[in-house]
Parts: C-alpha cells; structure tokens; sequence
C-alpha cells in the first residue's frame, strides 16, 4: 500500500467515523424527544482499481420496522375505536343507575309495583294515593331522563365527529405539506430526514381517527387511503365537511359527513364532493358514527318500548277503572281520529252517570258489534257507524245527566249537577278497537301521557278515508349500514283511502323497499336490502284534519317516534295534580241494575288489582336490539338494565384490550425505533476507537513522509 493509499485510508476513517459520532450524539440528545426515531449509520468499502481504499458512510437510515408500523397504525384504529365506544355507554350507564341507588328503571318499576300492592290493601288511603303517584311520576321521570341522556350523548357524540373531522382535516394537510420536502431531501439523498418523524407522528395520530392504509414510494412520498380505496392523502389532500347540531331530539335527522379533494399547493377542489362514511371503517370517527346513528338510537327505542309498554298496560287497566268519587267530565288525549272515521269497533262498553255517594243516575250500554246503544236498560236504538255518530248519539242518550262531546280528535264526557262520569268495559265481551278497549282508545282515563302516541294501533282499515289533505308532502330519506345516505324519495298525498296512501308510498318508495298497512292499523316499513338500511323522516308537512297528527306520528313510520315515546312520558297532569283521582274502583254493573243503585265505593279495590295484574303479560314489538316478546313490565326492564350494562361491560373490555394490543405493539416499536442509552454510548466507544485508529494511520503516514524526507536530504 502506497503512503497515499494509507493517507486516504485513515483520512476516510477519520470522517466516516466522525459522522457517525454526530449521529449517534443526535440519538443520546433526543433520548426524550417524543415521535423521535433512532438514526442507524451504515459503512461501506471504499475501493479504487478493485483495491481497498478505506471506508465510507453508506447510509443514514431511521430504524423503522414496517411490519410493526403497520400493526401500530391498526391497533391505533382499534383503541380509537373502542375507547370512544366505552366512554359513551359508561356515561349512559351511570345515568340510568343501578339497584343500589334505585334509579334504574326496573327499580323505579319495581317501586310502583310495591306501592300497588299497598294500595290494594285500603285504596281509600290518601297517603298511599299520594305515595303511589309520586312513584309513578319517578318513573315516569326515570325514563324520560334516560332517554333524553341518550339524545344527550348523540349530541355529544356529533359534536365530537366535528372535532375528528376537524383535526383530520389538519393531519391531512399537514401530511400531504411534508410530503413535498421529504420527497426533496430524499432524493438529495438524506433519507433520514427529522421530517419524516413529524410525518409518521401525523399518521399514527390519524390511525387513531380513521382507519388507513399508508403506501411509501421510492422517493419517500406516501399515499394515505382508507381499506374501501379512497385516497386521503397523495399529490391532494382531503378535505371533509361535517354540519354540527347545537341540539339533538329523537326526531333530529343528521347532515351526512363529506369529503372532497383539494390540491395542496393551489387549493382547487378535485373531483366531486361525496359522503365520507361509506369510506370509514375503522377508529374513533367510526364508532362515534355508529354510536350517534345505531347504537344508542337503537337503545332510545328499546327505552321507548319499555315507556309505551308501561303506559298502554297501565292506561289500559285505568280506562275500565274508576277514581272514587267519580270525576264530573273524563277528557281523552288527541287521537288523530276524526269524526267521519269508522268506529271499526267490536264488543261492548257502558257510560254511566253517579251521583257523590256512587249511586247510578244513568247508564248507556254500546253494542258496537251490533251497533246500538240502550238507555237504563231501555230498548236498543241504533246509530251511525263513524266516531262522530257514536259522540252524537251517545250525547242523546245521555240527555241531561251528561253530554259527549268529540272534536279535533278528542272525546270528551261530562256529567252534570254534581255528578260523576265513569266507564266499564263488559266482563264477558269487552270493547275492542285494534285491541283497545273503547276508553282506552280515546284515553279518557289514561294514567300517562306522552309527547307522541304510545300505540300506533289506530284502528284505521284500508278502506278507511285518510284524512289528509291532498298535495301534503313528506320527504324520507335511507341509510345504509354506514350511514350513507343511499336514497330520498318524496310521498305527494294523494287519493282518499288509507289504502290510497300506502300505495302512494310503495310508489315513491321504488326500490328502496315497502310500506305495508298491519292489521291493527299502523303502518310498517320494509327496506330493501335488509335491516341494515334506517328510514328517517326528512320533514313530514301532513296534518290529519283538525288534530295535531301527521302522516308519518299517527301510523309510526320510521324509528324516530319510538324514541319520543319515552322522551315525552309523564303523568297526566290532572292525576299528578290530584292523586285522589287514582281508577281504583270499578263500576259495578249488572243485567238487574236498577237507577239509585249503589255502583261504585270506596272501598273497592278492583281497579287497584286490575292495575296490578296489568304488567305482568305485555307484548312489546321489535324495538333496537330488542327481538318481539311477550313479557311482563318489570321482566322487560330488568332485561333493558341488563343489556346496556353488557353492553357497556363488552366495550370496556374491547377497549382495555385494544388499549393493550395498541401498548404492546408501542413497545415493540420502542425496542426497534427508541434510543438505547447503552447500546449508543457502546456505539460511541465503537466509533471513538475507529476515529482513533485512523488518526493513527495519519500519523503513521506522516511519520512514513518524515523519514523518506530524511533520506533525501
């Protein structure tokens, strides 16, 4: 080797090894440096004519392990996912309580039960009167606040949508304006750029959001897309758009999220805007979606269920029961009938008029099956089959002991001079429309009350006139399972018949799926495709008549008025004014009965049995997650408490484990991509020996120059 060739040599090792100090000082100062990844020195053979020349540094590469990269972007969409998911049902699950504070609903349940149980041992007991109500309006209360707390965490839960879309937005551009210089310094050759540290900090961050897929090319730029394709970040990045609500009800129908994208350096838009959500499968965006539009939609209506079957039960037993005095006029609730609509009843039912001390003024039997009323057992008279026929001649037949009174689909009965009016159905062949009894159905002595129906069974049959008004319009709209927006259509009414009206629908409808009238008179929707898919009711301008009834309430399309059935639930304020008012009573009436007779006491605790034995055979429909069933009220509600602590009990586990999946594959990384203090000063003792060794072969190569000049001279 030439003194040259041993110059060169020690000066390549001077340098190369002086870099890799610097590089391995960088690592020991950014020990703490958060996102930062450790820089690993690469030597190479310098050779010259195929003759070794000393060495060089190769390469200054990061020590990414793109396998557990790319698990790490998958375990970042994973707890994202889950820990958003376990947040909202623990919120949700502390407000409805448990057994040992008595707030939930089988407990608040469970408490009118017992104060039944009291009340039928001496019905005349103000106390227990008093008692009794204020049970019921804790439940009533209990309910209703659950089911507002689950439009509380849908607001929430779209509120926390926009602060994703929001910093998604942000990681996005941020993402696509590293892309450029990275791209540059990498083709300069520095491909252990600081800035790819910030780049692959954005992308997990993102992960965490929305679920992706990162593809680095050659020159160091990366693609970001989602698992459906959709590309979130290349040359453009997207740019997604989300219309927060400052309020969220049951009937709320939210703005789809959308995206589009926009050229990073000029700003343009690329392409046409399209709904996000078919496009987000995975982290936290994901399950805040599914939360607000599914899960606890699908809750509100099992909270729903459980509100309307309490009610329907109760109401029910109340209707063929009497207070004690009986009240001086019994008002029913809005119906949506109207007077020109058949009675469509069967069976029969009796008014009657008592004086204060219980004694029978008058009496009116209804055979609605035959379709005549007879007056203190007098021969029967017929009368018009329409809602208003049977007020008007029910009105006659009363004469002055009372009147009857239907308008704007509300019926009303009063008695005069003091007396009171009471209501029975006929032991051996009650009364019966789409399985209501005839009080019941106009709820003239209903228990509770709601801001919607509680039964959608209206009795209506297809032949039936319709009531709207022609040219009224609603506009639906169908998700699909990822809450896209898949179809609108928009029903004109049109025709005169109920049956007019689902055919109308099924034409609007198209493919989206059927509209089919039940045999109790609501109507059902059937989309196409599945279960998956949600009908919503974009705006409804139908009005029935006079009542305050659209299409869409009185028939029960659409999950919305399911939900309201439990936001709305109260005790009907004349009862919760007036406990004393309590149906525990029944009026007593027989073949023989004769006016002066006494019909209804005090003492009686027929209605309190009957309200008793209300709740313990109730048929609940399909509401959320919740199958048809036959259950009894305090069964139904032990098993509503029972699946939203599951539920919520199955998220926190998922969300412990993801949250432990995603910190093992962190320390996996760790060990790959961290700063070792100790293998680094090794390496620094390493790299120190080397530069030594090549200032010695200098001086070596000095002292070589020094003595072939010696000989020289």
């Amino acid at each position: 080797m030439s003194i040259n060739a041993l110059l060169n040599t020690g000066l390549s090792a001077l340098l190369a090894n002086q870099a890799a100090l610097r590089t391995t000082a960088s690592n020991i100062s950014n020990v703490n440096t958060p996102d930062y990844v450790r820089r690993i020195v690469g030597f190479q053979t310098q050779t010259a004519g195929g003759v070794l020349a000393g060495v060089d540094l190769g390469s200054v590469t990061r020590a990414v392990d793109e396998f557990l990269n790319t698990e790490r972007l998958g375990a970042s969409s994973g707890a994202g996912a889950t820990d958003a998911t376990d947040r909202f049902l623990d919120q949700l699950q502390k407000a409805m309580g448990g057994i040992a504070d008595g707030r939930d609903p089988a407990s608040r349940l469970a408490a009118v039960t017992a104060g039944l149980a009291q009340l039928a041992t001496d019905p005349s007991s103000r106390a227990m009167q008093a008692d009794f109500v204020q049970q019921l309006k804790d439940f009533a209360q209990g309910v209703s606040d659950l089911a507002n707390r689950v439009q509380d965490l849908r607001a929430q839960a779209d509120g926390e949508i926009g602060v994703a879309v929001a910093r998604i937005n942000t990681l996005t551009a941020r993402i696509a304006e590293l892309n450029g210089p990275i791209q540059r310094s990498t083709l300069d050759g520095d491909s252990a750029s600081a800035l790819r540290d910030e780049r692959d900090a954005a992308v997990r961050e993102l992960a965490g959001l929305i679920e992706i897929r990162v593809d680095e090319g050659a020159s160091g730029r990366i693609n970001v897309t989602t698992p459906t394709g959709f590309t979130l970040v290349s040359d453009s990045a997207a740019q997604a758009s989300h219309n927060g609500l400052n309020a969220v009800s049951a009937e709320t129908v939210f703005a789809q999220v959308t995206v589009i994208r926009r050229n990073s350096s000029t700003g343009d838009q690329i392409g046409t805007e399209e709904p996000l959500e078919r496009h987000v499968t995975g982290g936290a965006l994901r399950a805040l979606l599914d939360l607000r539009d599914v899960t606890l939609p699908n809750i509100g209506q099992q909270i729903g269920a459980l509100a309307a079957g309490a009610a329907e039960a109760l109401n029910a037993a109340a209707n063929a029961s009497s207070s004690w005095p009986a009240p001086s006029a019994l008002t029913g609730r809005d119906t949506g009938l109207l007077a020109g609509d058949s009675l469509n009843f069967s069976g029969k039912s009796s008014v009657a008029i008592v004086d204060p001390q219980g004694k029978l003024v008058r009496r009116v039997d209804i055979d609605f099956t035959a379709g005549t009323l007879s007056v203190d057992g007098g021969a029967a008279t017929g009368f018009a089959p329409t809602i208003g026929g049977l007020s008007s001649a029910l009105n006659t037949a009363l004469g002055g002991a009372g009147t009857a009174n239907f308008s704007n689909g509300v019926l009303s009965l009063s008695a005069t001079g003091g007396n009171g009016v009471a209501v029975r159905q006929d032991p051996a062949d009650p009364s019966s429309r789409a399985g209501r009894g005839f009080a019941h159905t106009f709820g003239l002595n209903d228990i509770f009350a709601s801001s919607v129906p509680t039964s959608f069974a209206t009795g209506l049959t297809a032949a039936d006139a319709h009531g709207y008004t022609a040219g009224q319009q609603i506009e639906f709209g169908l998700r699909d399972a990822k809450g896209v927006v898949s179809q609108t259509f928009t029903y004109t009414v049109a025709g005169s018949s109920v049956g007019d009206v689902v055919t109308g629908l099924n034409a609007a409808a198209g493919a989206a799926g059927s509209f089919v009238l039940n045999a109790d008179g609501s109507i059902g929707f059937a989309p196409a495709g599945g279960a998956a898919r949600r009908l919503e009711i974009i705006s409804d301008g139908t009005t029935r008549g006079g009542t305050s009834r659209s299409l869409t309430e009185l028939f029960g399309i659409g999950p919305r008025f399911q939900m309201a059935q439990a936001t709305g639930l109260t005790v009907r304020p004349a009862l919760a004014a007036q406990p004393s008012s309590i149906p525990l009573a029944q009026l007593d009436l027989g073949p023989a009965t004769a006016i002066g007779d006494v019909v209804l006491a005090s003492a009686d605790n027929k209605g309190a049995l009957a309200l008793q034995a209300a709740g313990a055979n109730v048929t609940f429909g399909a509401a959320g997650f919740a199958t048809p069933q036959t259950n009894s009220l305090s069964g139904y509600a032990s098993a509503l408490v029972a699946a939203i602590g599951q539920r919520a009990a199955a998220a926190s586990d998922a969300a412990l484990d993801a949250r432990s999946l995603k910190a093992e594959v962190q320390e996996r990384a760790a060990a790959t991509e961290g700063v070792n203090l100790d293998e680094e000063l090794a390496n620094m003792m390493i790299f120190q020996r080397g530069y030594n060794a090549g200032a010695r072969l200098i001086s070596t190569a000095q002292q070589l120059y020094d003595e072939l000049l010696n000989m020289l001279r």
